[in-house]
């Protein structure tokens, strides 16, 4: 019994290491590349690595030391990725100041089409807490109004009126129904443009403003989502889980490559000016990602330097995911970063107060 009990453990040590170690390289494999359809294994980072150390455990129980310490060393190697996804620095705790600046970045989810929950209207939730909040700027995603009715783009404007500057764009129209991309600031905002993507739903747009007497460069992005229908969603609730993997592993594979190349006209654009620079946004990637990695370039990830823990900000069913993002360039300072937990979205809005040097 114990000698079938280490071969079990041995085929799971196995597939675990060959599984962690693929994580840990997929950050430098294009995801249009022939390797392209392990990228969507970077989401299991964080189980394989606990999955990896409880395995570490039994083989030292076990005195088996060359299986020990063959998981230890990938253990040290993938190291690196686990601090992009755990911060084990302890949380800043917000301090004002007369010269800082703060900048929040939110997917609204279209504001929830505005559906009413619970006697809410969780648009109109998101709106009240934007309008009530300090921020100085704030990057919407998945912004969604109407064309006519009640809940039209002056409706909008008329509840975030204290923010009088700003840049939109649509990314898709129907009938009734248009979905946006949207920067509102106090600031002036002396410059605009758009970033093209080959996409119908996404796009990406930046804003030159005027704070005080210097220039901000901030860039709002939302890349390419992998479209999951409900179904999709539950699938461990499904009859016929082997077709439902079938589809879902080729849309994160599509949805995976055109994140790439998003992912690197937003690098290109940010190293066109010198300005100082903020990229924010929902990228749909983890931090384990070759997208995540290409975005991120010489910037620092706000979170992991001021915060602790993993810092989800996608929360939906059983799915936690940390996706949305402040980047900020070598020239600004962050003093501090949170995440509000409020449910009017399926994401978390983010926020990051900063200096300019």
């Amino acid at each position: 019994m114990r000698i079938l009990l280490h071969i079990l453990f041995l085929i799971i040590s196995v597939f675990s290491f060959g599984a962690l170690i693929l994580t840990d390289f997929i950050a430098y494999i294009q995801p249009s590349s022939v390797l392209s359809i392990f990228s969507s294994l970077s989401v299991a980072f964080p189980f394989l690595f606990f999955a990896t150390f409880c395995l570490l455990l039994f083989w030292i129980i076990q005195k088996r030391w060359i299986y020990a310490i063959a998981l230890f060393i990938l253990l040290l190697i993938s190291t690196p990725n686990l601090l992009k996804v755990y911060s084990f620095k302890p949380s800043r705790i917000e301090q004002s100041s007369d010269d800082a600046y703060k900048i929040a970045s939110f997917n609204v989810h279209y504001f929830s089409f505005f559906e009413k929950k619970e006697g809410k209207m969780h648009g109109i939730n998101i709106l009240d807490s934007i309008s009530k909040s300090k921020y100085d700027i704030i990057c919407i995603q998945e912004m969604g109004y109407e064309k006519t009715d009640r809940y039209t783009l002056e409706y909008i404007k008329r509840k975030l009126k204290n923010y009088p500057y700003m840049q939109i764009r649509t990314a898709e129209n129907n009938s009734h129904f248009r979905k946006a991309i949207a920067t509102f600031s106090k600031y002036p905002i002396i410059a605009k443009y758009n970033i093209e993507f080959d996409s119908r739903y996404h796009c990406a747009i930046a804003s030159d403003i005027l704070v005080n007497n210097d220039t901000l460069r901030v860039i709002n992005c939302y890349l390419e989502s992998n479209r999951l229908t409900e179904q999709e969603k539950e699938i461990y609730h499904s009859d016929d889980k082997e077709n439902l993997i079938k589809r879902i592993y080729k849309k994160l594979g599509n949805a995976s490559t055109k994140r790439n190349a998003q992912a690197a006209k937003i690098a290109a654009f940010s190293k066109q000016s010198n300005l100082k620079t903020i990229i924010c946004g929902d990228i749909n990637d983890v931090p384990t990602s070759y997208v995540y990695r290409t975005i991120r370039g010489d910037y620092e990830d706000t979170f992991l330097s001021l915060c602790t823990g993993m810092g989800n900000t996608f929360h939906e069913k059983i799915y936690r995911f940390r996706i949305d993002y402040i980047f900020t360039d070598k020239r600004i300072t962050p003093l501090s970063f949170s995440i509000c937990k409020q449910d009017d979205s399926d994401h978390y809005p983010i926020s990051l107060s900063f200096k300019l040097n």
